[in-house]
């Protein structure tokens, strides 16, 4: 079996179950960002720390099994990832 590194963590891998295209699997990573952290001073002299919301970034990467155990990569796209 081969080895790839997919970059981000590998979250799932999903085989293509139609007849003629069971050499295709797709790939699906994701990261959170980390959380941004600020600091903010009211009027009132006071300081405060908020986070703000976690966003994920992912990549869906499209693979064809070609003969002994070489894959190539047929399509991919990088983005974030929706909730």
């Amino acid at each position: 079996m081969s080895r790839v590194d997919t970059i981000l963590p590998a979250d799932s891998v999903e085989f293509c179950p139609a007849a003629n295209a069971t050499d295709i699997f797709a790939v699906g990573t994701y990261k959170l960002e980390d959380n941004a952290v600020s600091e903010e001073v009211s009027e009132e002299g006071e300081e405060a720390k908020t986070k703000s919301k976690q966003r994920r970034w992912g990549k869906c990467l499209v693979y064809q099994v070609k003969e002994g155990d070489e894959w190539c990569v047929v399509f991919s796209i990088y983005g974030r990832c929706l909730r």
